[in-house]
């Protein structure tokens, strides 16, 4: 739990920051330092629901996988040409 912690304290004063630069993208555009730190916005919600609500790492009586998978890129290039 210390690692979840650390993160969503590192995170927690950047990520109003964070949202408001990725959302000057076009979200089928991301690059992708950008789209890397989208990907670190959804980890920071999981860390805080960890954090402030359950106070462990992953939720219990849950089947695992639980949270937010990223199953497919958001954009490919081949795909616009």
């Amino acid at each position: 739990m210390a690692d979840v912690s650390e993160f969503y304290e590192a995170m927690k004063p950047r990520i109003k920051d964070a949202i408001h630069y990725v959302d000057g993208f076009d979200i089928k555009a991301l690059p992708i330092p950008v789209q890397k730190l989208f990907y670190l916005t959804f980890g920071y919600s999981e860390a805080a629901i960890a954090v402030e609500i359950f106070k462990i790492p992953g939720v219990t009586d849950v089947p695992f996988p639980s949270g937010f998978s990223v199953t497919r890129e958001m954009y490919s290039p081949a795909a616009a040409v």
